[in-house]
Order: structure tokens, then C-alpha cells, then sequence
């Protein structure tokens, strides 16, 4: 599975690489505008997974999703966030993992979403 994990965070970048990375395909990105960039150079090799912090200093989320979205619709939207009161506006499509998880947690997620239908859009 091809993963996008985003968090401003390095080493919790680090440690989930570690983790995945014998397993998946990892590209890590450590700021919403690497994202941006990484969006703008991909052709031909999606991503399936995006898993996303919800707070990126000096990025709009929200809008970062919907050009993913618009992108790569059949992406996987996981948000990770410790703060929960911002949740109303996360994409209805976006699976959500609440911080801190155990990274069994989030290895067991991974692979529910093997099984699961891809989104075609956000409306689903």
C-alpha cells in the first residue's frame, strides 16, 4: 500500500516509518506545503493512504484535503489529531485516529482498509 503520512512532527514521523515501512510503500512529508509540492510531482504512483495531522503550522487542512481529494480520489483520508473540538470540519469521508494511538492501533487500521471501498468522492 502506498502511504502519504504528514506531520509536522519528525519523530513521530520516524517512528511510523519504522514501523510501515517493511509493509508499505512510505513517503513521509513533515509540512503541509511538502504535500502541496508532492501533489504537484506525482503522476502515475497515488497514493492510497494519506495520513494527515489536523494541526500543520502554517496550513489550511481543510483545503489541503480537498485538493487531494481532487487529485487522488480514491485516496484513503486518515486525520490524526489529539484535538477533537475541530472535528466538524473534517471531511465526512476522513477515517479519524485520535492521538496518542498505539501503532498496533494504527496497523490494524491499515489493514481494515484493504478491505474497505475507496472513495470516489467526499459526498460518500
Amino acid at each position: 500500500m502506498k502511504i502519504w503520512i504528514v506531520d509536522d512532527n519528525k519523530n513521530l514521523l520516524e517512528i511510523i516509518y519504522e514501523a510501515l515501512c517493511m509493509d508499505h510503500d512510505v513517503t513521509l512529508l513533515d509540512s503541509g506545503e511538502a504535500v502541496l509540492s508532492q501533489i504537484d510531482t506525482t503522476h502515475g504512483e497515488d497514493p492510497e493512504v494519506l495520513l494527515v495531522d489536523w494541526n500543520l503550522p502554517g496550513t489550511a487542512t481543510d483545503l489541503l484535503l480537498d485538493k487531494m481529494v481532487t487529485k487522488f480520489p480514491r485516496c484513503h483520508t486518515i486525520i490524526m489529531s489529539g484535538d477533537l473540538t475541530s472535528s466538524h470540519l473534517w471531511p465526512s469521508s476522513a477515517y479519524r485516529l485520535e492521538k496518542p494511538f498505539k501503532l498496533a492501533e494504527l496497523k490494524t487500521f491499515l489493514r481494515s482498509l484493504t478491505r474497505a471501498p475507496q472513495y470516489v468522492n467526499n459526498e460518500q
